[in-house]
């Protein structure tokens, strides 16, 4: 889907990874190959949109093309647990709580796809 949006707006944040941790981003420039974490991102911006930055207001900037992101690959589905050993371990392991969660963490990660089963009442 191709969008044309310009939008201004001051950014919170801008965050890298290092092997497993997230760090500021202290030299302002991010290489190819980083990956790159804003914090303040209106909810209009989307993952492979084009950002640019500077003070020249007549600048023209041509966005960049946003390859398309990969499918899901894997499908689980979640159901009560009817073990005998059902409610011995964890506390946050209820189906609506797993949902919950499931569905909180699509705000931050734009691959995962939650959906609701037919069985889900």
């Amino acid at each position: 889907e191709r969008r044309s949006l310009e939008e201004k707006s001051n950014l919170n944040g801008i965050f890298v990874n290092r092997g497993i941790s997230r760090v500021p981003l202290e030299s302002q420039i991010a290489y190819a190959g980083d990956i790159v974490t804003l914090t303040g991102v209106p909810d209009s911006i989307r993952v492979g949109d084009t950002l640019t930055g500077g003070t020249d207001d007549t600048a023209i900037f041509r966005p960049l093309a946003t390859p398309p992101l990969a499918p899901p690959t894997l499908c689980m589905e979640f159901g009560a647990n009817d073990s005998p050993l059902a409610g011995t371990e964890g506390t946050e392991v209820t189906p609506t709580k797993i949902r919950s969660r499931l569905t909180a963490e699509t705000d931050n990660n734009v691959t995962l796809n939650v959906e609701t089963s037919k069985s889900d009442s």
